[in-house]
């Protein structure tokens, strides 16, 4: 047993470059909010952002599409307008100018509103698509 805390004592984690950086962006952005819960800022490879291509003109297309549909539907509208707000105030999502989208690599994520009428607690739910296809 002696020989084996010996070794377990000398072995030092030979952490891998990618385990590096993870381990250092956890201890760089970890935070807890006023509820206690921890908040870690999702890793980005820069690098890899050009690899997801072009997205914008698809993502608002269906922008327009939903326009369209709350044009027609004033509550949901009002619904929608308001979730959007509670978004940003939450820090969840941030305006950016049209000249930083053109400029700093981007990737736009298609959103669309879910009405659940039978719902007792929240009529109205925001599924974001991801998955959206991009020229790549």
């Amino acid at each position: 047993m002696e020989k084996f805390w010996i070794i377990e004592d000398d072995a030092s984690p030979a952490y891998s470059i990618q385990e590096t950086l993870c381990e250092n962006h956890f201890r760089d952005t970890v935070s807890r909010d006023i509820d206690g819960r921890y908040c870690v800022r999702l890793p980005l490879k820069c690098e890899e952002l050009s690899k997801l291509g072009d997205n914008k003109q698809r993502a608002f297309h269906r922008f327009r599409l939903i326009e369209r549909r709350l044009g027609r539907d004033a509550r949901l509208a009002s619904q929608y307008r308001e979730f959007m707000e509670e978004y940003i105030r939450l820090g969840h999502m941030k305006r950016i100018s049209p000249v930083q989208a053109e400029t700093k690599p981007s990737f736009f994520l298609p959103h669309h509103p879910v009405i659940r009428e039978a719902s007792s607690t929240t009529k109205l739910r925001v599924v974001f698509d991801a998955s959206c296809k991009s020229e790549t």
